[in-house]
C-alpha cells in the first residue's frame, strides 16, 4: 500500500482521503514499515492535468483525439516524454508515467513547463496568464488526478 502523508508538528497525518481510509485499517499500536520518499507537489500535479484538459478541450476542428487518454499519449510522444528501449532490429519508445511514484519532482517540473508553454500558445497569451488560467481551473479539480 502506498499513501501520501504530510509531516506536521505532531507527526505524520494522512494527506488525502485515500490515505485516511488506508490508515484507518491499521489497528492502534500496530507497527508498519514505511519507505519514506518525498512526494511531488500535488498542486503542480493538479496544474498539469488542468493544463492537459485545457489543451484537449480546445482541439481545433476536426477533432483529432476523441478521448483524453489518446490525446494524453499523443502529447507524451510529441513532447518527447519517453525513453528508447532496445529491441531486436531497433528501439521502441517507452512512455514516461506522470504518476507520483514513477516520476520525481525534478523530472516533472520541466514537463509541466512544456505543457504551460503549449497552453500559452493555444490561448495566445503570455505564460504567466496561461498559468493563472490553469491555476483557476485546477482550483476546482482534485489535487491528484491520474490518467494512467
Amino acid at each position: 500500500m502506498q499513501i501520501l502523508l504530510t509531516r506536521t508538528r505532531h507527526g505524520f497525518v494522512p494527506a488525502d482521503e485515500q490515505a485516511q481510509d488506508e490508515l484507518a485499517k491499521v489497528k492502534i499500536g500496530t507497527s508498519v514499515l514505511c519507505d519514506v520518499k518525498r512526494a511531488r507537489n500535488p498542486r503542480q500535479h493538479a496544474l498539469m492535468f488542468a493544463a492537459l484538459h485545457t489543451l484537449f478541450e480546445n482541439q481545433r476542428e476536426p477533432v483529432t483525439y476523441r478521448t483524453f487518454d489518446a490525446f494524453y499519449v499523443a502529447v507524451k510522444y510529441a513532447l518527447g516524454w519517453y525513453d528508447q528501449a532496445p529491441v531486436k532490429g531497433g528501439t521502441i519508445p517507452i512512455l514516461w508515467s506522470l504518476q507520483f511514484a514513477q516520476m520525481p519532482q525534478d523530472k516533472f517540473e520541466p514537463c509541466l513547463e512544456q505543457v504551460l508553454d503549449l497552453v500559452a500558445r493555444l490561448l495566445r497569451v503570455d505564460k504567466a496568464t496561461a498559468r493563472k488560467e490553469v491555476e483557476h481551473r485546477a482550483g476546482a479539480m482534485p489535487a491528484i488526478q491520474e490518467a494512467e
